[in-house]
């Protein structure tokens, strides 16, 4: 018989990207993956505010918890692309707000990390309804 799962570990069967927590084979610690989906979601927060008001310090830890989330996250996984990402965006909000050509060349290459380490398996929990776009068209040509 088979021993208990921890009730730290996912739980959930073996697929890529599980919806929960995007990790292929969903084996982390649940603690990890929602710690990293709250610091992802906590950095979009901080960083939209960012964007509205201007606060330096709004972009600073936005660009902390994206970084968090990003070690948080198994590499390859669903929310350690969308993690990469969203820092990717704050670094480019820093070249904005400094200027420095340094700066956008970090977000360059974060950005091509996130492209090359992503999973490259759709996730069916994003896909499109079958037809949507069909029905929509038929409808504008009448």
């Amino acid at each position: 018989m088979p021993a208990p799962a921890s009730p730290l570990t996912c739980t959930r069967p073996a697929r890529p990207g599980c919806g929960w927590c995007g990790h292929p084979s969903c084996g982390p610690p649940i603690r990890a993956c929602l710690r990293a989906a709250l610091d992802n979601d906590a950095g979009a927060t901080l960083l939209n505010r960012y964007r509205e008001l201007g606060d330096p310090d709004d972009l600073g830890t936005a660009i902390e918890l994206f970084n968090d989330a990003v070690a948080l996250s198994p590499p390859g996984a669903t929310s350690w692309a969308r993690s990469q990402g969203n820092l990717t965006w704050a670094i480019r909000e820093a070249y904005r707000r400094t200027g420095n050509p340094d700066t956008l060349d970090a977000a360059i290459e974060l950005a091509r990390e996130a492209v090359g380490g992503a999973d490259p398996t759709p996730d069916p929990a994003l896909a499109r309804p079958p037809g949507r776009g069909m029905v929509i068209g038929s409808t504008a040509k009448r």
